[in-house]
């Protein structure tokens, strides 16, 4: 399922130096007010209307008390028409280059395309702490380390493009994290092969008013207990608002029988996740210290992107979500 949403655009290149500051108290009181959201995103819709307006309305019937399974508040929504291969041409310049390979190497894919909704809501914490952040929060030692901020985005405006992914370093997920997961890889003959089955728990202190963590602002553990031959394997990786020295891990190989420190853990090694087949970086779009890279905004562009994931994480099934192509 597909929506659009406005996005902003970044070029990545060699890293050099950048200074970063919190902004004025004039330009934060902008923040909840008639242009910007709390946490700094545009109120206006886009000049076609098929980019509405926000109004931080949550969805009907969305208990934000209750975890496990969400209701999909969208199940009514059908799709304004479709995308594949025949036609991509026409919306091009909404396209990724990734989407674009995918539709012309599989010409039985096809991205269809819902209506947008944006009912994207906070607690009030969360709009507290961005309200503070955004005065206090800098970045030192050539943008490794986070000083300034707590429980809030810390650049809700930001003002390059190393800001802009200390937000997404910083996302908010809430105070933490317990889940089942699969993962499968798709080989070259279609056939679907179980990467790694297990639990994981992610605690995010930066996020927890109760929290006296100062360090961290995520802590995550990882159990594998299948494929058989990787039952009981372990990793415990402490991800810090200070990434001068990295984000330290640590990795339990049952034919080691040891727990070893793990420094492959970041960047482009392999996730172990997903038995290798994707980098770390990869994961949530990006993860880590910011430092091999440049960050560039050079603007805000609309685009179609997978988005609407409701059925696909609460109410399918691997034969049916993962085919031949997947």
């Amino acid at each position: 399922m597909r929506q659009r949403v406005l996005l902003a655009a970044f070029l990545v290149l060699a890293w050099t130096g950048l200074a970063c500051a919190a902004i004025s108290q004039e330009e934060a009181n902008q923040l909840g007010g008639a242009n910007l959201t709390a946490v700094g995103a545009e109120k206006a819709g886009n000049k076609d209307g098929s980019i509405p307006a926000f109004t931080g309305t949550p969805p009907a019937g969305y208990d934000t008390k209750k975890s496990g399974s969400r209701p999909d508040p969208f199940a009514t929504d059908k799709p304004v028409f479709s995308i594949d291969s025949k036609n991509m041409a026409q919306y091009a310049d909404k396209l990724s280059e990734g989407t674009k390979a995918l539709l012309a190497k599989y010409p039985n894919m096809k991205m269809d395309i819902y209506p947008t909704h944006r009912s994207a809501v906070y607690p009030q914490s969360v709009i507290d702490g961005t309200k503070k952040s955004a005065v206090t929060a800098k970045l030192e030692n050539d943008g490794k380390k986070l000083t300034g901020a707590r429980e809030g985005f810390p650049f809700p405006i930001p003002k390059n493009g190393l800001e802009a992914m200390w937000n997404v370093v910083m996302r908010w997920a809430g105070v933490s994290e317990h889940g089942h997961y699969k993962s499968f890889v798709i080989n070259s003959a279609g056939r679907r092969v179980l990467a790694s089955e297990g639990k994981f728990w992610e605690e995010y202190p930066y996020w927890d008013p109760k929290s006296t963590d100062r360090e961290h602002h995520v802590k995550i553990m990882d159990n594998v207990i299948a494929p058989a031959n990787r039952n009981n394997e372990g990793l415990i990786w402490l991800l810090k608002v200070d990434k001068s020295n990295g984000d330290p891990a640590w990795q339990y190989l049952p034919g080691q029988r040891r727990v070893k420190l793990a420094p492959e853990i970041a960047f482009d090694g392999p996730n172990t996740s997903v038995a290798g087949a994707a980098t770390y970086d990869e994961s949530y779009v990006f993860t880590g210290s910011p430092e091999r890279f440049e960050w560039k905004i050079l603007g805000k562009k609309e685009m179609y992107v997978p988005y609407n994931s409701y059925k696909f994480v609460y109410n399918s099934t691997a034969d049916k979500a993962f085919g031949e192509h997947f």
